[in-house]
């Protein structure tokens, strides 16, 4: 009797315990795969995905909150919501995962939701950090991504940089056919971009030791740090960051990266601007109007105008082109990026909110390749 007890009480602790942190979901499109874990680490590779074919070994999300208190993948992420396939419209394949600090218990107190998106046959991904104050006071955050370079599926010897141009980070090693890079995405500037040779940011060279010291200091430290040629052989580390946001009490704050492969930097480039179109499509509000493909460049006047707080801006683009689409104040100071990457010949529409703005004149600007044009609008609260 004592025997069917004990195998009782097993039995229900099986059932109530949480699923084992150690499995992921695997995303196949064609060309790249990835797995995310349940406990949010994001490793990306060629093909379909395997331990062997990994070129990017761990995408993760980072809040910094001072230097004694960063929250992490390594020391502080466990799993709230196992990772499994999505469903998203306009994303053929995603998948999700929700983690937060019950590892360390540590602060700062946030979770934070990560989704990883695909396209079938595409050498780009989208992923979206969508971290969430889960403290009773406001506080202020840096929030960004930490990044292990394994170009060819071995560490060492990769060459780690920040293109300002583009501004994307990327890595390859010289001699071998294979770029990767990521891009902050819905951002004019990224806030910064750190980069170290592994043995300078951790103790040991099979584990992420590193103290939250240094780590705040790879998210909050502003600017870009030069190339690093030639990682040691254990290989190198890279922090994206989008740099510090207010975060009220049960707020949430979302911070999208494109990750993006290519045989050679202009190709990683290229896809980089895809992968960044179809951030524009999910996020921005664009969207293209059934009424075929124009036969000019044009930009209409935004409507309502004036408008409170949100108006509509309609443009044309006659050929596949890199397009930005920029909102700037009368001081010529740029206050939004509307559109940001390549989009193919039709006619769009976007929406402005300037919710967070105040009132007054404001120019709006297109650059489709050559063509350039800049209206004025008006906002009146």
């Amino acid at each position: 009797m004592k025997l069917v007890y004990v195998v009782a009480i097993l039995l229900l602790i099986t059932i109530i315990l949480p699923e084992d942190t150690s499995s992921q979901v695997t995303l196949n499109n064609g060309t790249l795969g990835a797995q995310l874990s349940n406990a949010g680490r994001l490793r990306v590779g060629l093909g379909s995905y395997s331990s062997s074919s990994r070129q990017i070994s761990q995408l993760t999300p980072v809040a910094a909150w001072t230097q004694e208190f960063v929250f992490d993948y390594i020391e502080d992420g466990d799993s709230v919501r196992a990772a499994s396939l999505v469903t998203i419209p306009g994303v053929d394949l995603a998948g999700e995962a929700v983690i937060d600090n019950r590892a360390s218990f540590r602060p700062p107190k946030v979770h934070v939701t990560i989704t990883a998106m695909t396209w079938t046959n595409q050498s780009y991904m989208v992923v979206r950090f969508r971290f969430f104050n889960d403290t009773t006071i406001a506080a202020n955050y840096y929030l960004g991504a930490e990044l292990f370079p394994r170009p060819g599926g071995t560490f060492g010897g990769e060459t780690v940089t920040y293109d300002s141009l583009t501004k994307t980070a990327y890595f390859f090693r010289s001699g071998e056919n294979n770029y990767w890079g990521t891009r902050l995405l819905g951002a004019s500037t990224p806030y910064s971009v750190k980069i170290k040779d592994w043995d300078a940011y951790s103790s040991d060279p099979d584990n992420e030791v590193a103290s939250d010291t240094v780590k705040y200091a790879m998210t909050a430290d502003p600017g870009y740090d030069p190339t690093l040629t030639t990682a040691g052989v254990d290989g190198s580390v890279y922090f994206h960051n989008s740099g510090a946001r207010d975060f009220n009490p049960g707020d949430s704050i979302d911070v999208w990266y494109s990750i993006s492969y290519g045989s050679t930097a202009d190709v990683m480039m290229i896809n980089a601007d895809s992968a960044a179109a179809k951030y524009n499509l999910l996020v921005t509000g664009i969207t293209i109007k059934p009424d075929g493909v124009p036969d000019r460049y044009s930009l209409q006047q935004n409507y309502p105008n004036p408008f409170n707080p949100t108006t509509t801006i309609d443009f044309e683009i006659r050929n596949e082109s890199f397009t930005t689409l920029e909102v700037y104040n009368t001081l010529g100071q740029q206050v939004a990026t509307l559109v940001h990457g390549n989009l193919a010949p039709a006619h769009y529409s976007v929406e402005f909110d300037a919710a967070t703005l105040p009132s007054g004149v404001y120019l709006y600007k297109l650059t489709a390749g050559q063509y350039t044009e800049v209206r004025r609008m008006l906002l009146v609260r």
